[in-house]
């Protein structure tokens, strides 16, 4: 089954690449213990992180 996760992050503290820093450090490890995981993304944008 293919499914896309998809996450809008507001910063409220720190800075955009400290806090994409955390998530790749936290949740990237919980991601690719999964046999269907294929990818990890992310995009800044002026006024949130995106993460897909």
């Amino acid at each position: 089954m293919d499914h896309v996760r998809i996450g809008v992050y507001a910063v409220t503290s720190r800075t955009a690449k400290e806090a994409a820093d955390r998530g790749r450090e936290g949740m990237l490890s919980v991601f690719r213990a999964h046999p269907e995981f294929h990818a990890y993304g992310l995009a800044e944008t002026e006024r949130a992180k995106w993460s897909r």
